[in-house]
């Protein structure tokens, strides 16, 4: 009898332990799939660079949890981030420009535009290739310097707002020096007159400085030769076309004084 009762009071600890284990396990899955703690365990997987599966993991905090917030906003903008750290700059700039959309006023709007440059810039190809992301990346790098105080974000769109004007130069140039390759002078002056007035910081302009110069030349605009031949070498006296406008002005020079010379002999 009194085995009998002890087995039973056995019985009886074992499945409230058991019960207790069970409502344990039960808690800390539910902890675990909590907003907080499914944004923690991304933010873990974002750290060690596994976008992939942190991307899963956000995805599913935004699908379990809409509107859950602080947390909902910061998987939002943690599955651009993914996106762009995996060099898929198309949903990238999906998901910022939805964040950007729907939070104008986050603390990380200044982030989300720079970033959204950013992928437009990590797209841009060659000189000789469509220019359609530099101008995008410009465009954005431009609008967050005039819409924003100063910040390390405005600092870095500065750099980059250098290097895409640079490109789009290098553009205009390389169509310019097409054009007059092939004897279209009247196309390449155009071209080389809207570089030096759109872009009169860049590297090239000594190189667009020339071009302009020649093309005025091979149109008989000689006044208009010399006053750019000049102009380059008084603002670029180290580059190797100041050098070639010197022999250009030389020549000039010379041809006036045998015109000269020709005039007073008759």
């Amino acid at each position: 009898m009194f085995t009998s009762k002890r087995m039973v009071g056995t019985v009886i600890i074992l499945s409230l332990l058991l019960g207790g284990c069970l409502w344990k396990k039960g808690e800390l899955k539910e902890e675990e799939t909590s907003p907080a703690a499914l944004y923690e365990n991304g933010l873990a997987l974002y750290k060690k660079k596994k976008y992939s599966r942190a991307l899963e993991v956000f995805n599913e905090l935004k699908g379990s949890f809409p509107g859950e917030d602080p947390y909902y906003t910061r998987a939002e903008l943690k599955v651009a981030d993914c996106y762009f750290f995996q060099e898929e700059y198309t949903e990238a700039i999906s998901h910022y420009e939805e964040f950007r959309k729907f939070h104008p006023f986050n603390e990380n709007i200044q982030y989300v535009i720079f970033q959204i440059g950013l992928s437009y810039f990590n797209q841009m190809l060659s000189a000789d290739r469509d220019q359609s992301a530099t101008r995008n990346a410009l465009s954005n790098f431009e609008f967050l310097i005039a819409n924003y105080p100063p910040s390390i974000f405005t600092d870095k769109a500065r750099e980059k707002v250098k290097i895409c004007r640079e490109r789009l130069a290098e553009k205009e140039l390389y169509i310019a020096k097409f054009h007059y390759k092939k004897k279209k002078y009247q196309g390449a002056k155009a071209r080389l007159e809207g570089i030096v007035a759109l872009y009169p910081d860049v590297d090239a302009l000594d190189e667009a400085l020339f071009y302009l110069g020649k093309s005025h030349l091979e149109l008989g605009e000689t006044d208009l030769a010399r006053k750019v031949f000049t102009d380059l070498v008084g603002s670029y006296s180290d580059s190797t076309f100041s050098d070639d406008a010197k022999k250009e002005l030389k020549e000039l020079l010379e041809e006036e004084f045998t015109s000269t010379g020709t005039e007073s002999t008759k």
